[in-house]
């Protein structure tokens, strides 16, 4: 999250500030739905590891999706990445 959700002094991550809101947020809908969203990129392919994270975090409804992106930025899942993509499925 960090690497590409940088706070607007341009140095720290967004994570630490970000999570504890989030957790509010769902605790106050109660029973009422909601998805915690998440991308994938070139830098964290191995995305179950970020799903159970966030389900440590107390998540349960959980959407994980791969970056759509112009293939040259560097963060771009690429033709050969797509092994390592489907091992995670």
């Amino acid at each position: 999250n960090d690497r590409l959700r940088v706070c607007p002094d341009g140095k720290t991550g967004s994570y630490d500030r970000i999570v504890p809101k989030f957790q509010k947020l769902v605790a106050g809908r109660g029973d009422k739905e909601y998805y915690v969203r998440g991308t994938f990129t070139k830098h964290n392919l191995d995305f179950t590891n970020d799903i159970l994270e966030m389900e440590r975090l107390g998540f349960d409804q959980i959407s994980v999706e791969p970056v759509v992106s112009d293939p040259q930025l560097d963060y771009s899942i690429q033709e050969e990445d797509l092994p390592v993509v489907f091992k995670e499925y």
